[in-house]
């Protein structure tokens, strides 16, 4: 029986070993990228009176704290798809045809708990 780790796939951990400092290269791009698409989200849906970098400093100091929030692990991932699902369930009032936002959001959650398995509590509350 294999171990629970970080990283559920062989090919992660060996990529991780043999090549460190791309790994940890291709994490904080994705990480980056992460934190834009949450400041876009909440400025798009308004959920701050004025337009501020304060969100995305907040996430990745946050996640700095954290290391499985903080590299390339199967949490961070899903954590990742669970927020894209999030962000499109609130893209659900403006919509005229639901169905296919519907769909994306139970795929991106369904995903999610694909990716880690404990993150199967999002399929419950979307």
């Amino acid at each position: 029986m294999q171990e629970a780790t970080l990283f559920n796939w062989n090919w992660m951990s060996r990529f991780y070993q043999h090549a460190p400092r791309s790994w940890l290269l291709i994490s904080t791009l994705i990480q980056l990228v992460f934190a834009w698409y949450v400041n876009l989200t909440l400025v798009k849906h308004k959920l701050f009176q004025q337009k501020s970098l304060l969100p995305v400093l907040i996430l990745v100091g946050y996640s700095a704290m954290i290391p499985s929030t903080n590299v390339l692990t199967m949490p961070f991932l899903s954590g990742i798809f669970g927020f894209i699902a999030f962000s499109k369930s609130m893209d659900l009032y403006h919509v005229q045809d639901t169905r296919g936002t519907v769909y994306t959001v139970g795929w991106l959650a369904s995903l999610a708990a694909i990716f880690y398995f404990p993150a199967i509590v999002f399929l419950y509350y979307f």
